[in-house]
Parts: structure tokens; sequence; C-alpha cells
């Protein structure tokens, strides 16, 4: 769906220069259970395809990290298909340890299994500070 939306504002709008994906990343530990993605995580990891892992577990997350890390490695593809001049870029995380962070890529730190780099698919970063007594809305 996202790769449709990508080429539908590139088509549609080819004065546009960049792309930013400000979200690019699950909400939270919870997310990511549909059954589609459980299943393809069971069956290349040799596990019952309905049984559920935790989210403490380790496979689980980096599973969840490399969906997203292809999720943007294939809209950028795209887009620069499409527009080999647009620009693309994303708002990273830089606050403490959390759901949000430990699932997020691109996070600004020393690149580990946990938090894998961009790799090539943004060409610019935007962190994302907060302060530790600011709302979020």
């Amino acid at each position: 769906y996202l790769e449709q939306v990508v080429q539908n504002l590139i088509q549609q709008y080819p004065q546009i220069d960049g792309i930013h994906w400000d979200y690019i990343r699950y909400a939270g530990e919870d997310y990511g259970y549909n059954q589609v993605s459980v299943e393809r995580f069971n069956r290349a990891n040799g596990r019952p395809l309905d049984s559920r892992p935790a989210p403490s577990d380790a496979a689980w997350s980096q599973w969840r990290r490399d969906r997203v890390s292809e999720t943007a490695r294939r809209l950028y593809i795209r887009a620069k298909a499409l527009n080999p001049r647009i620009q693309v870029s994303a708002a990273t995380i830089t606050w403490g340890a959390s759901a949000a962070t430990t699932m997020a890529i691109g996070r600004i730190r020393r690149p580990t299994a946990k938090f894998p780099r961009l790799e090539g698919v943004a060409r610019g970063r935007h962190p994302r500070f907060r302060r530790a007594d600011a709302l979020f809305c």
C-alpha cells in the first residue's frame, strides 16, 4: 500500500522534491502481531505456526526491525526509480530506551543488532528531540 502512495504522490505531483518518513517504526511492543506476520516469523524460525512470540523474544524483535528496514528500503528504491532527484529523509528517535526506541530504525547511536542503521534508505535524518517533561501529542 505504501509503495502505491509513494508512486501516486510522485506521479501526480512531479514538482515534489522530497519525501519524509515521520513515523517509520512500530508504535510499541504490542504492534505487529497480525496473523500473517506472526506466521511468516514462525515459518522462518522453524516454530509452530500458531505460536505467539513474546515481546521480549530477541528473534521476534529483530524480525520486526528487519521488516521496518525492508519497508523503508523498498519505498526508497521506488521513489528513486520514479524520480532520481527526489530526496528521502526520516525523523529518527534520539531519546532513551523504550518500546519505541528499541523498535526504531536509524536511532542516533553506534549501530548494533538492536539499533541498526538506515542503511542507505534515507539521505537525511532529522533527529526528534524531546524534553523529559514534554507532553506527547
